[in-house]
């Protein structure tokens, strides 16, 4: 259950002069800049967004494609096209204000961790900062969201920094870096984001040049 709600309407974004969290869920679609969306969220966004509702589809759950990728040719293009229909089906979402309550402010099913998820977030960053330890990484996931996991095509993959290939799903511990020394970008990543900058927004491009987070009064 949720813990209770918001109490003030949706700031609006000077920039795009619409509200800051439908600006962020139509570029980033997850719940966090991870692009990782909570099962709570996942159940929610499954039981509104459906073709009884109005929807162009129903909306696809990309865990449960990627635990049967395994093995098969296709994952890879099959994940990066459910990614695309879920932008497309976010942006039908918050293009209606479902994203809403009738007082304009974000549903709490949306924004706001269970009880249960907000405590043992809380256990897992502490157990992190306590121990001041980060062999296996700072990240305070309950599992390794799909988003960091690696699902390429073979003409747009990258291998470990030692050269070994990863495998569909693998876990993305390293990515191939600049190893010239003396230049600028030394030790800088090299693999391309497949970020298209030139897509416009209205064709599914989700790259925002200028962003800056100024709020209306």
């Amino acid at each position: 259950q949720m813990p209770g709600h918001l109490t003030t309407p949706e700031p609006i974004n000077r920039g795009f002069d619409q509200g800051e969290f439908r600006v962020f869920l139509d570029h980033v679609v997850g719940a966090s800049l991870y692009g990782d969306m909570p099962e709570t969220i996942e159940r929610y966004l499954a039981e509104r967004i459906t073709p009884a509702h109005g929807y162009s589809a129903a909306w696809p759950n990309l865990n449960t494609l990627a635990r049967h990728a395994g093995g098969r040719p296709d994952a890879a293009q099959a994940i990066q096209r459910t990614q695309r229909q879920r932008l497309n089906l976010i942006r039908e979402f918050t293009a209606r204000g479902a994203y809403l309550d009738a007082q304009g402010r974000i549903r709490p099913e949306l924004f706001l961790p269970t009880e249960t998820m907000a405590l043992d977030a809380a256990r897992r960053y502490r157990q992190v900062v306590v121990t001041q330890r980060y062999v296996f990484g700072k990240d305070v996931f309950p599992k390794t969201p799909l988003a960091l996991r690696y699902f390429r095509k073979p003409s747009e993959g990258f291998a470990h920094q030692d050269g070994r290939p990863y495998q569909l799903g693998d876990v993305i511990t390293d990515r191939p870096i600049n190893t010239t020394q003396g230049d600028f970008s030394y030790g800088m990543g090299t693999t391309p984001t497949l970020i298209d900058t030139d897509k416009p927004f209205s064709q599914g491009g989700d790259f925002v040049p200028d962003y800056v987070p100024l709020l209306k009064p």
